[in-house]
């Protein structure tokens, strides 16, 4: 009987503390309210006028300024200026390949993933 005596002036003691421990405790910071205005809320974009007639300007059809036959498979070309220009293939035979002449000329690349679909030119 006499060690229950003990733990319960111990379980006491340590709620005693406790407490104690915790009124001495800072208070709980505040999280500052935002002082942004909440962002709006999506909406439909108005329609077009309908009283605003829809102009197609005809240009002039496109003049073809040069043709060359190229041996290698070309899926896409691409010429910076009148000069430069690169190519890429239509299946793992089509590697990259560049001109510096305009095109009458073609050096394939040495360093090529296979089959090319883009090519971005800085």
């Amino acid at each position: 009987m006499k060690q229950h005596r003990i733990l319960i002036r111990l379980v006491i003691l340590a709620v005693w503390v406790s407490t104690l421990l915790a009124g001495c405790a800072s208070p709980t910071t505040q999280v500052p309210a935002p002082t942004q205005p909440p962002a709006p809320t999506p909406t439909q974009a108005p329609p077009p006028p309908t009283d605003t007639p829809v102009v197609f300007e005809t240009l002039e059809p496109w003049e073809l300024i040069f043709e060359k036959d190229v041996d290698h498979p070309v899926r896409m070309a691409a010429f910076i200026d009148q000069n430069f220009g690169l190519t890429g293939g239509a299946n793992m035979e089509g590697q990259a390949h560049l001109t510096t002449d305009g095109g009458q000329t073609w050096t394939q690349g040495t360093n090529s993933s296979g089959c090319l679909f883009a090519v971005d030119v800085l």
